[in-house]
């Protein structure tokens, strides 16, 4: 376990909104309408969804409308070589984003108006991030 009582996952996770239950961090989504916990392994209180053929196994529960958890934004903040960056994790590389024109001298490519662009993996002992999780209100609690 982490030190903030959350369990580790294998890989870095996505950033996005996500929900803390019963100590686990779980993607937190809209299906049909409806919001769900996500999972990629069975738990108690999910359903296994139906998914194509050769792809991994799913499993969500849905939220009812009195249901209280903490529920988060994600993201990664962090610098490259001094230059301020945002990290986008990939299934096995971070896709990062500065806003700084001189990190086209650092090798980062033209990705959006005013937006340079690179992909890193997981070891660079240059890139330095780290992750925040920002309370936001739940989503099916909002007016």
């Amino acid at each position: 376990m982490s030190d903030d009582g959350v369990k580790a996952s294998p890989r870095l996770l996505k950033d996005g909104l996500y929900a803390r239950a019963q100590g686990v961090e779980y993607e937190l989504l809209t299906i049909k309408g409806r919001w769900v916990l996500m999972s990629h392994s069975p738990a108690p209180g999910f359903t296994k969804l139906k998914t194509p053929k050769n792809t991994p196994a799913r499993y969500a529960h849905e939220i009812t409308a009195d249901e209280r958890i903490d529920t988060y934004r994600l993201s990664y903040d962090g610098t490259y070589r001094g230059v301020d960056v945002q990290v986008y994790p990939q299934a096995d590389t971070l896709m990062v984003v500065a806003k700084d024109p001189s990190s086209r001298a650092l090798g980062f490519e033209n990705f959006d108006r005013d937006q340079w662009m690179k992909f890193f993996t997981l070891d660079d002992p240059q890139l330095q991030f780290t992750a925040t999780r920002t309370p936001v209100v739940a989503p099916w609690l909002r007016p």
